[in-house]
């Protein structure tokens, strides 16, 4: 169904941004776009059809099969910049601008609704015989005195059915059949002018908008969680670092969850 060869043209067809995604490399198999990013310019996108040893959060393998919109873009910025202020958000904001853009593609089939993000970095399809996962996100950063060196990696399942569900698959109502104007490269583009636009752009205005969309998107706000070191805690939220927040249910205080157990 999805072709295996990336293009490069009509990606840039539909790249609106500046900056991010104007250097674009593509591969039709890599071990993972993370090792080759990393070693880029600020700004480099880069795309892989297939990866062979993607990674995930915790080390976990990074399931990487064709039809599946996988890369890295490599960023920098300053640690007084907006984003250096807000820069273990990066994530989330990541996060955000896939989420708009399925909302894009078809607000009715993957709207706030259908689509919801599971803390730190899941992006799930809430299907009604069972939640799906839809894609992940990986941010790498490091410091380099004054600025942040990032990779930022994203995995989203556009054509490929398995190992979950895909774009595709949920667009079609599960026929196989074409769905008109859906392509790897315009899902692509969509994503990074989102991403674009709330980094390198980033104001206090905006990430208080993005702070508060995450929060009505975050499958575990209103549920408890189980924290590493805090226990039970009911989440109300997350705080500007991108943690969870909410009320430890043992000692009935505030708190913030850095990892769920």
């Amino acid at each position: 169904m999805a072709s295996q060869i990336f293009n490069q043209e009509l990606f840039q067809i539909g790249l609106k941004t500046r900056e991010i995604g104007r250097r674009c490399l593509y591969f039709d198999k890599v071990p993972t776009t993370i090792d080759v990013a990393a070693k880029e310019k600020h700004g480099t996108l880069v795309i892989a059809g297939e990866q062979t040893n993607g990674r995930g959060q915790r080390n976990n393998q990074w399931i990487s099969p064709q039809g599946c919109a996988m890369g890295s873009v490599k960023l920098e910025c300053p640690k007084s910049s907006p984003l250096g202020e807000r820069v273990c958000f990066l994530q989330h904001i990541m996060a955000l601008s896939a989420v708009w853009t399925l909302e894009k593609i078809d607000g009715s089939k993957m709207g706030k609704d259908k689509v919801g993000l599971k803390w730190p970095n899941d992006i799930i399809y809430r299907d009604p015989n069972g939640s799906q996962k839809l894609g992940g996100i990986l941010v790498m950063t490091q410091d380099k005195f004054d600025k942040y060196d990032i990779t930022v990696s994203f995995g989203l399942n556009v054509f490929n059915w398995e190992p979950t569900t895909c774009i595709s698959k949920i667009l079609s109502d599960g026929m196989k059949t074409k769905v008109p104007g859906l392509t790897m490269e315009s899902v692509i583009a969509e994503m990074l002018n989102n991403l674009e636009q709330y980094t390198m752009d980033l104001t206090e205005e905006k990430f208080a908008y993005l702070k508060q969309d995450y929060e009505g998107r975050c499958l575990q706000v209103d549920q408890v969680v189980n924290g590493e070191n805090v226990g039970p805690v009911r989440v109300t939220g997350v705080n500007d670092e991108g943690y969870l927040v909410g009320l430890n249910l043992s000692t009935n205080q505030l708190c913030s969850v850095t990892r769920i157990v």
